[in-house]
């Protein structure tokens, strides 16, 4: 099973802040920001894996992703070298550390529910309640 190193990044960072954020908050401080942290993503994952979010983050991950994979294919397929390096390029691009590729998708994920499910209020008020001014008040 391949494990992605920057969880190692992130993992030094939030320790690192912890320890810097000593001197300043309370422990119960932070305890109480990593619970709504914690609640905040679990509220996520819940919406995320609804079918219409589903099918919604289907279409964007072939926005942002699912071009390349095609790409390869037909390059392979065809023997086109121009697609197989474009396709093949883009997709070692999105291993680099710095891409937002992820965070791109479920912007685009959640844009897309707006458009496509303008009538569904019960999912237009749970994204509305993910955004991140929401996840100190409670």
């Amino acid at each position: 099973m391949v494990i992605d190193n920057r969880i190692y990044a992130y993992i030094f960072a939030i320790l690192l802040l912890l320890e810097l954020c000593e001197t300043f908050l309370t422990k119960e401080m932070v305890f109480t920001l990593v619970k709504s942290v914690v609640d905040w993503l679990f509220n996520f994952i819940k919406i995320i894996i609804k079918p219409k979010m589903l099918l919604t983050f289907g279409i964007a991950w072939m926005i942002t992703n699912g071009w390349s994979y095609v790409a390869v294919f037909l390059g392979v397929y065809f023997d086109n070298k121009w697609l197989l390096g474009v396709g093949s390029a883009y997709q070692a691009f999105l291993w680099f550390p710095f891409t937002v590729e992820k965070v791109v998708t479920v912007a685009i994920a959640i844009v897309l529910s707006k458009f496509l499910f303008p009538k569904d209020k019960k999912l237009q008020d749970e994204l509305k309640a993910l955004s991140p001014s929401n996840i100190l008040k409670k």
